[in-house]
C-alpha cells in the first residue's frame, strides 16, 4: 500500500509599527495583511497555517519561528515575512566582514532586546530540512545579510527611489 503525502504550505508574517513609540512606522501591518491575502486566494496556503503577528514582543517571534520550522518534511513550502524596523549592533563573535551583526527590532526591543542574523541563521535558515522550501522576506534596513546565508541575490537595478545606488560591493557578502 502507497503512502501518500500532501505538501504542507506555512507562512509567518511580522508586522510591527510600533505604536505609541517615537519610532513608530505606519504600513508594516498593511503589508503582512496584503501578503496573507495573497498566499490564502492565489498561492493556496490554507488560513490556519499563516499565522500573522503586530505588534510582536521578542519572545511571540521566536515562537513563531520555532512554529514555522517544526515537523516540515521535504515538498513543504515555507515563507517567513517581516516588515519592521531593522538596525545593526556590534558583532561579538567574529563573523561579519562589516563587524557589525543586522537585526530585527521587536516592538518590546528596548526591554528584551532585539533578533540577529546570527540567530535567525541558527532557528530559521539552518533549521530547515532538505526538499523544504523557505521563502523569506525581511522588508526593513540592513536586511541584505537577515539570515547570514552563504550565497545572496545581487540586486539588478541602478536606481532607488529616485536616487543613484550605492555601488554593489561583492565584498560584503561571503
Amino acid at each position: 500500500m502507497r503512502s501518500y503525502y500532501k505538501m504542507v504550505k506555512k507562512a509567518l508574517l511580522v508586522g510591527i509599527n510600533y505604536k505609541g513609540q517615537p519610532v513608530e512606522l505606519k504600513g508594516c501591518i498593511n503589508d503582512v495583511n496584503n501578503v496573507a491575502g495573497v498566499l490564502r486566494s492565489k498561492c493556496g496556503y490554507p488560513a490556519e497555517n499563516v499565522r500573522i503577528l503586530t505588534e510582536a514582543t521578542k519572545d511571540a517571534m521566536i515562537a513563531g519561528i520555532q512554529w514555522l520550522v517544526t515537523g516540515n518534511r521535504s515538498g513543504d513550502a515555507l515563507v517567513f515575512y517581516y516588515s519592521g524596523h531593522g538596525s545593526t549592533v556590534k558583532d561579538v563573535d567574529g563573523d561579519e566582514k562589516s563587524g557589525r551583526d543586522d537585526v530585527l527590532v521587536p516592538f518590546d526591543y528596548a526591554t528584551n532586546g532585539v533578533i540577529t542574523d546570527d540567530w535567525l541563521y541558527d532557528n530559521l535558515a539552518s533549521k530547515v530540512s532538505g526538499g523544504v522550501t523557505l521563502w523569506g522576506f525581511t522588508d526593513c534596513c540592513h536586511s541584505g545579510t537577515m539570515c547570514d546565508l552563504k550565497y545572496n541575490v545581487v540586486p539588478n537595478c541602478s536606481v532607488r527611489v529616485g536616487r543613484p545606488r550605492s555601488p554593489y560591493d561583492t565584498n560584503n557578502w561571503t
